[in-house]
């Protein structure tokens, strides 16, 4: 701010006037809704499901394993692929309900954390604000 003046003044021939800054956190009054944490994530536990439907067990581990080891471009690493892809679509038609119910979880928590975010920022611009919350 010194040299602003300084420059304003030698240069432009200017005195500017003095500047003052107030900084508060205001926030609209903007509802947010609140999500209560449940004992599970929804987003993670569709995550889960979707790719490792057998958690607990080794049966996703073992089949990319054995795929890893096969040889490379031939028929046998294909099947074992084919087993695993097969396997997994089985288990996500087999456990759909719930993939459904986790899916439309995962939408209502995803949409309440971006309004919570917006709710709670403090960078509108102050026109937005009361003139009571800026007094």
């Amino acid at each position: 701010e010194v040299v602003t003046d300084r420059w304003a003044k030698d240069f432009l021939g200017i005195e500017l006037p003095p500047i003052t800054v107030c900084t508060a956190d205001l926030r609209l009054p903007l509802e947010a809704p609140c999500h209560e944490l449940d004992a599970e994530d929804p987003i993670e536990a569709l995550r889960v499901l979707e790719h490792d439907p057998w958690p607990g067990t080794p049966t996703k581990k073992e089949l990319a394993e054995a795929i890893r080891t096969a040889p490379r471009r031939s028929a046998q690493r294909r099947r074992l692929f084919k087993e695993m892809q097969d396997a997994l679509s089985q288990e996500r038609a087999r456990l759909e309900p719930r993939l459904q119910a986790l899916r439309e979880r995962s939408r209502t928590r995803r949409l309440e954390s971006q309004q919570a975010r917006i709710a709670g920022d403090r960078t509108w611009p102050w026109p937005l604000h009361e003139d009571a919350a800026l007094r």
